[in-house]
């Protein structure tokens, strides 16, 4: 979808019980970024929320295509991780929607590029980093973005085949 054709909603991966996806600081960020702009609808995915002291669509867990339409609907998303990067962070980015993900050495080594939006992890500074995009202008995926799994398709198949002594395609 093209970006001009996205709502005002950002979302949250979350997963309460997974500490290095940092749930409850996302949370905490997200409250504060709702009393900034209460007209943003807050879309939350992965594990299923409830009793936040701000409305939250709450979706559980998604299908690819489902979350695929949920990721081409919104401008941004807040993806938490304190060890390896989340894969959402580059569905996001392959997708036109810009996350917003808690700065950390590791993460950052993970993601290289432009397109993510980096902040300090606190709940000040991550919610001022989805406050920007608010107003800022509509963002579309770098050329430099990862596109799909093909390359790494054709290496897992390559190594395959050579692991059983020729091309399985061959009849």
């Amino acid at each position: 979808m093209p970006a001009a054709g996205r709502e005002a909603a950002w979302f949250f991966y979350a997963k309460r019980n997974t500490d290095r996806r940092g749930y409850v600081l996302g949370k905490l960020a997200l409250e504060l970024f709702h009393h900034m702009h209460p007209e943003v609808e807050i879309h939350v995915y992965g594990d299923r929320v409830a009793n936040w002291r701000i409305p939250v669509t709450s979706h559980g867990n998604l299908l690819p295509v489902e979350l695929n339409e949920l990721y081409n609907r919104t401008k941004a998303g807040l993806v938490m991780s304190f060890t390896n990067i989340s894969l959402a962070a580059e569905e996001l980015l392959a997708a036109g929607c810009r996350p917003v993900l808690n700065d950390s050495a590791m993460a950052r080594a993970d993601l290289p590029g432009t397109g993510a939006v980096w902040a300090r992890p606190t709940p000040a500074a991550l919610a001022g980093a989805l406050s920007l995009l608010v107003a800022g202008p509509e963002w579309k995926a770098a050329p430099g973005v990862r596109q799909g799994w093909d390359h790494t398709q054709a290496m897992v198949a390559d190594s395959i085949e050579s692991a059983c002594g020729g091309d399985l395609h061959a009849t």
